[in-house]
């Protein structure tokens, strides 16, 4: 016979394994972003290429693509590890309650809180900040470096906007 500690415990780290690999992912994906418009940038920066108008206007939905896909991606991982932390949460509980583990010990205080209550069965709306601590940050990094790879193609010397070539050295 499995004991049911056994299976809470199981069922503890699966959730808490699926949430530690979203995680990772979720970094690698803004960090990848990040050096695709880095190497865009240096590239038109260092061979001073010029873009024709045509040319900027796709970076640009490129650039509003790649952010919106990656809000996108960002927002399903921020809801799937919350369903992840309640979970844990309520198994935590569970646990917690089986060892008899004094209400207000700190061990009750959940996965991933902002703050020590004890509300063992408390789940907060996916708004809520316990949530979006990083999501938030990460999309504002992630859209000021698109506002910026948007605009590097208008640093380099002006061209007749017609055809790409090479911008005069300067």
């Amino acid at each position: 016979m499995v004991d049911r500690r056994e299976i809470l415990q199981f069922i503890f780290n699966s959730h808490l394994s699926l949430f530690n690999t979203r995680h990772d992912h979720e970094w690698r994906v803004i960090i990848s972003a990040m050096v695709l418009m880095g190497a865009v940038d240096a590239t038109i920066l260092s061979v001073k290429i010029c873009l024709t108008v045509r040319q900027q206007d796709l970076w640009i939905f490129a650039l509003i693509l790649l952010f919106f896909s990656i809000a996108w991606y960002q927002w399903g991982v921020q809801v799937r590890n919350r369903v992840d932390r309640i979970a844990m949460d309520r198994v935590l509980h569970i646990m917690c309650n089986e060892i008899q583990e004094s209400p207000n010990s700190p061990m009750r205080a959940g996965i991933d809180r902002e703050d020590e209550r004890m509300d063992g069965a408390r789940t907060d709306i996916i708004l809520h900040f316990t949530y979006l601590w990083a999501f938030i940050p990460q999309m504002l990094v992630l859209l000021i470096a698109v506002l910026l790879s948007a605009y590097v193609p208008h640093i380099v010397t002006a061209c007749d906007g017609k055809t790409p070539v090479s911008c005069p050295r300067a």
